[in-house]
């Protein structure tokens, strides 16, 4: 087995879609944010958990309270093939058996004689994972199937997402054949791995943009931003290349037809990621002691948090708001004050007592707004320090600037 997984099985669902995906991103390091490291927490709680570590070994958390979810649903699943039947796997080493770059980590694999299910862990509290669709289970499903050497009858993908803001159940599950498998494997799956050898594959412009590591250098992704604005994409015309005149008319969306709509539409989310990339490279360079014209990044407000989550609980637990206010995790406190009645003026101000601020961001604003500059004095600094701590500028510029 090849010991890099050059597609690997977590990001199925991207290289699937974009076949430039494995070669924009060789050589970028995962990016870090809130969102990853609490994934990254849960992941690690629940491995050890499956290990046989006692939730009282963890300090309670949002993390853990996640990741308990998980593993309760596990042991269910467990009890009912039979502990002393059924094999459970966390964090599982498996390989596809169509190509050998194709491996990863499944975070459970529960299998017995004739029943397998893989079982996702999914932190998100905002982008729904749907069961349905989803091409990283029915692989990590084919290669467990191979690695362990598997002949199941039955076969089930489940989706435990218990963050998501939605309506839908936190955990979701699919039964599915082995027909079912190879032929996504033989239709969907093997083509796409093959059209990511081309080593000049166009790539696809999509939400999962959002997650990709080379997006800040990419010609698909301002190609695609190009064209929502102007309406066609020249192959020399770039983002920053795009008329004035042309945005402008386009703010009125009755100019498209509802075919052209609905295109313009798909590329919300990458334009979206598009701008918000721009301010995070912007905020760099200020924040690293240079200039970026006419604009500063200033200190945000932090986003508001629970002083004492056990207490907000008990003051819900009394009332009819408890059944919409947590189901697993406690929601934010603007979701809670949401859902209290007008009239229950008591509640609404003793939940607003238990209200707190969390630490701020860097927010990018033009220099004639309010607020002073978060950005270091460098020019303060002695010289002499200033040639041992030179400031440099290492983030990568948006292909549009190169």
């Amino acid at each position: 087995m090849s010991d890099h997984a050059r597609l690997s099985l977590s990001h199925t669902d991207t290289w699937l879609v974009c076949a430039a995906w494995p070669r924009m991103v060789e050589g970028f390091d995962d990016e870090e944010s809130p969102e990853i490291e609490f994934g990254n927490v849960s992941h690690g709680l629940l491995e050890n958990l499956l290990l046989g570590k006692s939730p009282d070994d963890f300090t309670p958390s949002e993390e853990l309270a996640c990741a308990m979810i998980a593993y309760d649903y596990v042991q269910k699943r467990w009890a009912e093939m039979g502990f002393d039947k059924a094999s459970c796997i966390a964090e599982a080493q498996v390989r596809n058996p169509a190509r050998d770059d194709l491996w990863g980590s499944a975070d459970v694999v529960l299998f017995d004689g004739s029943e397998l299910e893989i079982i996702d862990l999914k932190t998100g509290a905002g982008t729904y994972v749907d069961e349905q669709t989803s091409g990283q289970l029915m692989n990590y499903a084919l290669a467990a199937i191979e690695t362990f050497e598997l002949n199941p009858t039955t076969i089930k993908l489940t989706i435990v997402q218990p963050r998501y803001w939605g309506n839908e159940a936190p955990i979701r599950t699919r039964e599915v054949s082995r027909g079912d498998l190879a032929a996504w494997s033989a239709n969907i799956m093997l083509p796409a791995a093959a059209a990511t050898d081309d080593p000049n594959a166009p790539g696809t412009a999509s939400v999962k943009c959002k997650r990709c590591a080379g997006r800040h250098t990419c010609q698909y992704r301002d190609a695609a931003v190009a064209d929502a604005l102007e309406g066609h994409h020249p192959t020399d015309t770039t983002t920053m290349e795009v008329q004035e005149s042309m945005i402008r008319a386009n703010q009125d969306a009755v100019i498209y037809d509802n075919e052209r709509l609905s295109e313009v539409l798909m590329l919300i989310p990458v334009i979206r990621d598009y701008c918000d990339s721009l301010e995070e490279h912007a905020k760099e360079i200020i924040m690293k002691g240079e200039r970026v014209s006419g604009y500063k990044v200033v200190a945000a407000g932090g986003r508001s948090k629970w002083l004492d989550e056990d207490a907000v609980k008990d003051a819900l637990n009394k009332t009819q708001v408890n059944k919409n206010a947590y189901k697993h995790v406690l929601k934010t406190p603007k979701q809670v004050l949401s859902l209290v009645p007008k009239t229950n003026k008591k509640l609404a101000k003793k939940l607003e007592d238990l209200i707190g601020t969390g630490s701020g961001s860097l927010k990018l604003v033009l220099e004639s707004e309010k607020g002073e500059s978060a950005a270091p004095q460098f020019d303060a600094i002695p010289p002499i320090l200033q040639e041992q701590n030179p400031v440099e500028t290492t983030a990568e510029l948006p292909a549009f600037l190169l």
